[in-house]
């Protein structure tokens, strides 16, 4: 799953979920990857930061009213980022769900 934002983009119940889904997905496959000797600071960093604003809503907590989408989502997009610079495409791949695996 690919999440652009875009102008005419209608935000629907069912976007939310996917935002919610597809960044607690990302990452909770991050959390079996081997660390990185470089760089590994940079991906905790943006790992603590999409789990402090993706948590609460995948684990049922959050009420989503107020949530941040949007820095979910660049959050996402950061963290793949940082696995492709640090850890390189393939574990970036499997981060995102490209590579077609199943997460344990």
């Amino acid at each position: 799953m690919t999440i652009t934002e875009t102008e005419t983009e209608v935000i629907t119940p069912e976007t939310y979920a996917e935002v919610v889904a597809y960044g607690w997905e990302v990452y909770r496959r991050t959390q079996q990857i081997p660390w990185p000797a470089v760089g590994g600071g940079e991906v905790m960093k943006a790992q603590s930061r999409l789990w402090h604003l993706v948590a609460p809503y995948a684990t049922g907590t959050g009420s989503g009213v107020g949530a941040d989408f949007a820095g979910i989502r660049r959050a996402t997009g950061d963290l793949i980022a940082a696995v492709k610079r640090y850890c390189g495409s393939a574990y970036a791949e499997f981060a995102s769900g490209q590579d077609g695996s199943v997460a344990a």
